[in-house]
């Protein structure tokens, strides 16, 4: 075997092991569903049943360690083709020890804030800052939200980087640990005429 295709071989043994932890993460969270509500120009989401901060994030908060997560949302048709809108955010959460109350921080522009927040109000916070405009679906066109999140690796790509596929498995094979949690949701087909709006209550 040549150096060459053994290397090859050895990415595609790290993906598949890297695959196999992320969808341990995503079926949990494929229990969960997302809630899509329009807010004037803009979608909100929500989520029932859908915990980020639990298991070994979690164990790292209330070691006194920030964790940083990453939530992208993609929405594009229902029937597939390319997706009409890509946002991305991060939030930094943190836990005070003696109130042991959750504090987070967007990164971002505007950068925002809060705290003294129990856990589940902390995971709403973060979902009700995510926002994505609606500029670009037409009233009458179906179409699907899809929210990812995960837990930024310790050793994050540069700004500009991305958190690609092969970044991911370039740290991980370098660490020698498994991937960092993530969390997917996917909506029911939706149509924005039908949404119901929040901005008129």
């Amino acid at each position: 075997m040549t150096p060459r295709i053994g290397l090859h071989l050895r990415v595609l043994v790290l993906a598949c092991e890297w695959a196999i932890v992320v969808a341990a993460g995503v079926l949990l969270a494929q229990q969960s569903s997302l809630t899509v509500e329009r807010q004037g120009d803009r979608l909100h989401l929500s989520a029932r049943n859908f915990h980020f901060l639990e298991g070994k994030p979690l164990e790292q908060l209330k070691n006194g360690a920030a964790v940083p997560y990453v939530f992208t949302v993609t929405m594009q048709p229902a029937q597939g083709g390319g997706r009409w809108l890509h946002l991305q955010e991060r939030f930094v959460v943190s836990y005070d020890l003696w109130e042991e109350k959750f504090a987070v921080v967007r990164d971002g522009q505007p950068r925002q804030t809060t705290s003294h927040l129990t856990a589940a109000a902390a995971e709403a916070w973060c979902l009700d800052n995510l926002l994505p405009t609606v500029s670009a679906v037409r009233a009458e066109e179906t179409f699907v939200v899809k929210l990812e999140c995960s837990v930024v690796p310790d050793e994050e790509p540069q700004s500009g980087e991305g958190l690609t596929l092969s970044t991911l498995i370039d740290i991980f094979s370098r660490k020698g640990g498994a991937a960092p949690p993530r969390w997917e949701l996917v909506s029911a087909p939706l149509r924005l005429a039908d949404l119901k709006d929040r901005s008129r209550h």
